[in-house]
């Protein structure tokens, strides 16, 4: 059953409602009354009427009590964090559509555990969504931990394969020599300690899913008998003659470059071009910035009830520094970071104190911030420097790796930076010509050149 509370309680909002199958609705009359159910049994969306007074006070409670409430916000595109907005002039039907589809591109998402108010995160599960309908590979790709495997298990838990086996395999973990083996099996005698046949991950996950991640660091001449299994759904187990078929859905994940790889001749573009017509990418967190205080309270919420006590929370300062960071190690570091200091968190709220040993102890950048720099400029101002230190590092090692006959596109590698010091400065001009290092003008002249507009 959807639960969805409706604020105010608007006959137009029970209108578009009134087809919608399996959802309960609950609408409120004034802003207490709302709070105290999102905070005692939350919801899983709030449909929000944008005038109502004191509508930024009711998202930050949400944010923080309820972080996987849907926010829809009719009619003030200007609430910020809101999931949805529908216009207000829009048609009862148009109303139920939007909202229809919104809910269950955002169902799909959290039955996997994928969180997110990114416009980049719904669209992730757009796509998914539309794959888990079909039986074709897929190829999901993204930086190490961004939620690759849940991202594919999402694909197989709702395709019409969901009743079989999702095997994964690590394909770069698996020694070379043992790898062709563990996915296709192999008979007795086929080698040296053979001693009885033993079936591979492909027969395993027969009418299921087999998730082969890192794709990337298959070797080649396996490359060519995968590429044949995905052409003829055939394959021969080692020291076998006999063909078997291989009833099962191919989902390949990567976090590295492929064509890249291509170019260097490790991976064969047969297969690239056979996976990557049904790509998914996920982004990293630091270009989806505002999925990370949903991240964090849900994080938070997951460790108070593993702990059994209440975390007292963290100040602004701190929330500056979790913020502005550049998680290299995305979701996976973020959680790991909140699980430490929630669990060690003692009876006052974590500050920027406490935590910017972490960042200045995890920092991936290769190269720190001047040290006459940090004496004259706030503790969280220079998070938000070394971020676009590591934006820097991160091209400068790109330009390093290209091979003769690549090449890089400085011009786009500009606009990101500048896209990415308006996002961490809030949009603020003057704060984001500083973390650049040029003057006002030179940033407007850019941002027009660039056609770089607030969102």
């Amino acid at each position: 059953m959807t639960r969805i509370f409706l604020y105010p309680d608007k006959k137009f909002f029970g209108e578009a409602l009134s087809s919608f199958e399996g959802v309960k609705l609950t609408a409120f009359s004034d802003t207490p009354s709302l709070l105290r159910r999102l905070k005692s049994d939350g919801a899983d969306a709030l449909i929000i009427d944008g005038d109502v007074p004191h509508i930024s006070g009711i998202v930050r409670f949400l944010l923080e009590h309820t972080p996987t409430t849907a926010l829809v916000v009719v009619g003030n595109e200007n609430v910020k964090d809101a999931d949805l907005f529908i216009p207000r002039e829009v048609s009862v039907n148009d109303f139920s559509a939007m909202l229809r589809k919104f809910l269950e591109v955002r169902g799909f998402l959290l039955s996997g555990g994928i969180l997110g108010r990114s416009r980049a995160i719904y669209s992730v599960g757009e796509i998914a969504l539309k794959l888990a309908r079909t039986d074709i590979s897929v190829l999901v790709v993204g930086e190490s931990g961004v939620g690759k495997e849940l991202v594919a298990r999402l694909v197989h838990n709702r395709s019409e394969r969901s009743s079989g086996e999702f095997v994964p395999v690590n394909v770069g973990a698996i020694p070379e020599s043992l790898l062709e083996s563990e996915l296709f099996g192999y008979v007795k005698g086929a080698f040296t300690g053979a001693v009885s046949d033993r079936i591979g991950l492909f027969e395993r996950a027969s009418g299921g899913t087999l998730f082969l991640d890192e794709i990337g660091d298959m070797p080649v001449s396996l490359q060519v008998k995968l590429l044949r299994v995905l052409e003829t759904g055939r394959f021969y187990p080692v020291g076998s003659s006999e063909e078997r078929e291989a009833d099962v859905r191919i989902i390949a994940a990567t976090n590295r470059d492929l064509k890249l790889e291509m170019d260097m001749g490790r991976f064969r573009s047969d297969l690239y071009f056979r996976l990557a017509g049904a790509k998914i990418y996920i982004p990293p967190l630091r270009e989806r910035r505002e999925d990370i205080p949903v991240l964090v309270a849900s994080f938070i919420k997951e460790v108070e009830k593993k702990t059994g006590k209440p975390f007292p929370g963290f100040t602004d300062s701190a929330m500056r520094f979790v913020l502005g960071y550049h998680w290299p190690g995305n979701v996976r570091e973020l959680r790991n970071f909140i699980e430490n200091f929630v669990s060690l968190a003692e009876g006052s709220p974590v500050t920027g104190e406490d935590i910017k040993g972490y960042f200045a102890e995890h920092s991936q950048t290769g190269r720190k911030l001047p040290v006459r720099w940090r004496e004259n400029i706030p503790s969280e101002m220079a998070v938000i420097l070394e971020s676009i230190l590591e934006e820097l590092n991160y091209i400068r090692r790109r330009i390093d790796s290209l091979v003769p006959g690549g090449s890089l596109n400085i011009e786009e590698s500009e606009r990101e930076l500048i896209e990415n010091a308006l996002k961490l400065s809030g949009w603020n001009k003057s704060n984001a010509a500083r973390i650049l290092g040029i003057d006002r003008k030179t940033l407007y002249r850019k941002m027009k050149r660039y056609e770089i507009k607030e969102d």
